[in-house]
């Protein structure tokens, strides 16, 4: 599979070791970042698309690019999920600039860069704790 067509099917993005397995070489991944057929997001993934300029859209692709660097089981949660929401942020802890993100304990795992991990019971054992009435 061409790594474009990785991308296009993970929102735009792959990461750099998918790109590696697609075929191109390390000369190739820094000429097409070089020339701009390829962008770094948050050191470890790519993307085949125009750098965002909307603090939501920013906050999404750097969400997404968490995602593809952890197991599977990790979901978006806090002041990340938050914004991606668009719920407001009174009474939310302050905007950290990181990537939260909860993983099952059994699944824990050291935070990649800009991430902040957290981690507790599998996502199925937990209860919604507010209602949305």
């Amino acid at each position: 599979m061409q790594y474009d067509d990785i991308a296009r099917s993970q929102h735009g993005l792959l990461t750099v070791q998918q790109a590696r397995a697609s075929g191109l070489s390390r000369g190739q991944l820094r000429t097409l970042i070089r020339r701009g057929g390829l962008r770094v997001v948050d050191g470890r993934c790519l993307s085949v698309a125009p750098a965002p300029t909307e603090h939501k859209a920013i906050v999404r692709e750097r969400a997404l690019a968490a995602l593809l660097r952890l197991p599977p089981a990790t979901r978006i949660t806090c002041v990340t999920a938050a914004e991606l929401f668009g719920w407001e942020r009174s009474g939310l802890m302050p905007d950290d600039g990181l990537v939260h993100v909860y993983l099952p304990r059994e699944q824990r795992r050291s935070a990649p860069a800009g991430v902040r991990v957290h981690v507790g019971p599998p996502v199925e054992q937990c209860e919604l704790a507010w209602d949305v009435r």
